[in-house]
């Protein structure tokens, strides 16, 4: 299937700017307001953030904020924070984790553990649907969701089904739900992110288990494709080997039809790799994390890469660098990797995840799961020179 690239809601994904190590500037620390109860939130699990026309940044937190259930934020260029918001809600449920994303009418969408929500730019929300379990198997949701030009809604709930292994559905802009896969094993299990959808309506995505039972009990992970007509195939099984195993995050889709996503452990040394799916379906692994004695390199890298006009490559790993609490990095068109910032520990922000965003004026933003100066969190800034 010919894959054409994807357009994201909302967001300014690709920049032409130059590259080299950049300057980080810390945002927001959560848990600077409200004292011990940290009415603006803590964790931003997998958020990362998204932007809209006036520069306003969005995610979510994984817990606290006003109802400590979690929330969506809204930061301003000014650094201001606001809580639309909040978790538990009148259709219960907490944990927010994967951020938002945003349609070209400035509402959001995202999901809690066990629903899907809609926010509208008066701070109105919508529940899309509520996962219960059907007396077998309970769902979990362990992802935010996507878009495509439609107006549909894509996610993945981790547990459930008919194998109880996950499923992959759509909601109507009517909120009609669809399970389009529901994962069996042997052809992926357990996703943790949802789909990337391109123009033509296909439908790109990974589970962290299932497929090659070389790795754990779970699998060693797969890449998985649904065309527009609803076929779904395995695009490729990870083995566990160099290529790495337990891809979490989604994937990343370039104008050539490329695939890029990243495995959080196996490769080399253990602490993951970035790879490439070339339309033919083959698999090159572009990097394989070493984290050596010195601390230079990454690991554990479980971000959505960003990947911009000429090829160049955009994403996070949890730990490693040389002060261990993770890095930003770039892997050139040519396969060079360069490490632009190393985290350390709070007050500097540490464990970035999520993913990556590149904003018109050429920075990256993203959110870090630890670090700030309560150590609960940042918003970050990279500046690329």
């Amino acid at each position: 299937m010919r894959r054409v690239a994807l357009t994201v809601f909302g967001l300014s994904l690709l920049s032409s700017g130059p590259v080299s190590a950049g300057a980080e500037t810390t945002l927001y620390s959560f848990c600077t307001q409200g004292g011990n109860s940290c009415t603006d939130g803590i964790q931003p699990v997998r958020s990362g953030v998204v932007s809209d026309s006036s520069g306003n940044l969005y995610g979510t937190t994984y817990t606290a904020g006003p109802n400590q259930g979690g929330e969506v934020f809204k930061l301003t260029p000014e650094g201001v924070l606001s809580v639309p918001l909040g978790f538990p809600d009148p259709y219960g449920g907490g944990g927010p984790i994967g951020g938002v994303v945003r349609d070209e009418a400035g509402n959001f969408y995202g999901a809690t553990q066990d629903h899907v929500f809609k926010l509208a730019p008066d701070g109105s929300e919508t529940l899309l649907h509520y996962f219960s379990g059907d007396g077998n198997h309970n769902y979990l949701l362990q992802s935010g969701v996507s878009l495509d030009r439609k107006g549909n809604v894509y996610g993945t709930s981790y547990l459930g089904g008919a194998g109880g292994d996950g499923i992959l559905f759509r909601i109507t802009p009517q909120t009609k739900l669809k399970v389009l896969h529901a994962f069996a094993g042997s052809d992926g299990a357990f996703p943790e992110s949802p789909p990337i959808v391109d123009r033509d309506g296909n439908l790109f995505g990974v589970t962290s288990g299932g497929g090659s039972d070389n790795c754990v009990s779970n699998g060693c992970g797969v890449v998985y494709e649904v065309m527009k007509g609803g076929i779904y195939k395995v695009l490729y099984a990870f083995t566990g080997g160099n290529d790495g195993y337990n891809p979490v995050e989604g994937l990343a889709l370039d104008r050539a039809g490329n695939l890029y996503g990243m495995a959080l452990l196996g490769g080399v040394n253990g602490c993951g790799t970035v790879f490439k799916i070339p339309p033919d379906g083959s698999e090159i692994t572009l990097h394989g994390f070493t984290y050596n004695d010195d601390f230079h390199d990454g690991c554990g890298p479980e971000s959505q890469p960003v990947v911009d006009k000429k090829g160049n490559l955009y994403a996070t790993t949890r730990a490693g660098g040389d002060l261990g609490g993770g890095t930003v990095f770039e892997i050139t068109a040519t396969g060079k990797e360069k490490i632009l910032y190393a985290f350390g520990s709070a007050p500097d922000a540490a464990k970035p995840d999520g993913k990556l965003l590149m904003g018109s004026d050429g920075a990256l933003y993203g959110t870090t799961l630890a670090g700030g100066t309560k150590g609960w969190g940042t918003v970050y800034k990279i500046s690329l020179h």
